[in-house]
């Protein structure tokens, strides 16, 4: 029963359902007594979470939905702002970021050790994605869920690309339909660093700029 389980997982069609799917995989799927093919890698946590399923579940969830919502930007300490509705709204921008970071593909199999726990204070269950090797671009990746729900509360990551001409990294946050926050730091060999800070809020006037930097 528990290999059903995470049959279904592996083709999530909804937020909840997938997350509740999420949370059994991890704990069930050592169960499961597969024999592995010939140099497939022991992961019991894989498939890891899709931030593009995500994202896709989201627009479908609130394609249509009227909001109004301000986004804010800040490159080199010049600072702006937009107000947009969902209608009129750019998204490509954001999607394009969060997707890039996406892990949930078998070339990342066993490269990122999972772990869990229980946020008493929140009520909430994080996961927590960390890279096993210093190349892999997206870092980390921290999922807080509703421990009742199962719906997601908060998502955070960090990624980080080196070359030898140029180092950039950035940390994204998404509270769903209440903020969005990109910060990207770019460091050249030659000429000066960059800092970018965007962000989306969906309840306008109420916007930090610096939360992630606590994080």
């Amino acid at each position: 029963m528990l290999c059903i389980i995470f049959a279904v997982c592996k083709n999530p069609l909804m937020n909840t359902r997938y997350l509740t799917c999420l949370l059994l995989s991890i704990t069930c799927l050592a169960a499961c007594g597969k024999k592995k093919a010939a140099g497939d890698v022991d992961d019991p946590s894989f498939p890891y979470f899709s931030i593009r399923q995500f994202i896709a579940d989201q627009v479908k969830n609130h394609i249509g939905s009227p909001f109004v919502l301000m986004k804010y930007s800040e490159v080199d300490g010049k600072k702006d702002s937009t107000l947009m509705n969902s209608y009129n709204a750019d998204w490509g921008e954001a999607i394009k970021a969060f997707s890039e970071t996406d892990i949930n593909d078998i070339k990342f199999k066993g490269k990122y050790n999972v772990s869990t726990f229980k946020d008493d204070a929140t009520g909430a269950i994080v996961f927590y994605y960390e890279a096993k090797e210093k190349d892999l671009f997206t870092r980390s990746l921290q999922l807080r869920i509703d421990d009742e729900t199962h719906r997601i509360m908060t998502i955070y990551i960090e990624t980080i690309k080196n070359s030898f001409w140029h180092n950039t990294s950035q940390k994204l946050y998404y509270e769903p339909m209440k903020e969005i926050q990109i910060q990207q730091f770019d460091k050249p060999l030659i000429g000066h660093a960059e800092t970018r800070r965007y962000n989306w809020d969906f309840n306008y006037g109420q916007v930090t700029t610096s939360t992630s930097d606590e994080r």
